[in-house]
């Protein structure tokens, strides 16, 4: 096993794009993300929650499991940790 931190990033809308959100791993020799679209039903946080929990089942393998750490010093996300079996 090895630690995992996962990272999400709001992005406002644009002429051609909705509102979405980007979850990104950057830690050791793995460097994924991934983008999906705000979702309005849920609040802020469980949005970001369910991208972190989307790339870490999608591109890590899904034995990951994060927890949530706390807003960004940007304050346009979160920071996500958790462990990987390798």
């Amino acid at each position: 096993m090895y630690r995992i931190t996962i990272n999400t990033r709001f992005n406002g809308a644009t002429e051609t794009r909705g509102e979405t959100i980007t979850a990104y791993v950057t830690t050791g020799n793995i460097s994924k993300q991934l983008t999906k679209s705000y979702d309005y039903s849920l609040n802020a946080k469980s949005n970001h929650m369910n991208v972190a929990e989307l790339l870490a089942s999608e591109f890590l393998d899904g034995s990951a499991y994060i927890l949530f750490i706390g807003e960004t010093k940007s304050g346009r996300g979160y920071k996500f940790e958790g462990c990987l079996d390798a």
